[in-house]
């Protein structure tokens, strides 16, 4: 496994103890990131904001990995602008 890949797998294996931690799923959107899955990514922090809407990490992750898209749509930009409000 190379490293991003082992960070996942232990990233998912804290995950099973500890569902729903924003801290690891956090971590987990990074690793997915870092991977090449921006839409995955943007998808696991919008995830997040779900459990917790004031979550800054994810606002911030959501409006830039938005940007970093080829050709975002008028509702990903959007969603991007109301994160950095």
């Amino acid at each position: 496994l190379g490293e991003w890949d082992r960070a996942l797998f232990l990233t998912d294996e804290r995950l099973k103890v500890n569902v729903g931690d924003i801290r690891l799923l956090s971590f987990r959107a990074h690793i997915i990131e870092r991977m090449g899955k921006i839409q995955d990514a943007i998808q696991i922090h919008r995830n997040i904001l779900k459990i917790n809407p004031d979550y800054k990490n994810s606002l911030n992750s959501v409006a830039y990995l938005i940007t970093t898209l080829p050709d975002p749509t008028t509702e990903e930009i959007n969603e991007a602008v109301d994160c950095i409000r």
